[in-house]
């Protein structure tokens, strides 16, 4: 699976998702707080999963 992990969780959380064989992006606030609904929609089709 594919993760945006939010800013406020820690980012050995990404690490971990890493770890167990997952894509994963830490800290990306300020470019998750810019997408749009539409842009989520999208994301979904991708099989990224964004966790706040």
């Amino acid at each position: 699976m594919r993760f945006i992990v939010d800013a406020q969780l820690p980012r050995r959380f990404a690490a971990w998702l890493r770890d167990q064989g997952h894509d994963a992006l830490a800290n990306l606030a300020s470019i998750v707080t810019a997408f749009t609904a539409s842009d989520f929609i999208e994301l979904n089709r991708t099989g990224l999963i964004v966790h706040s």
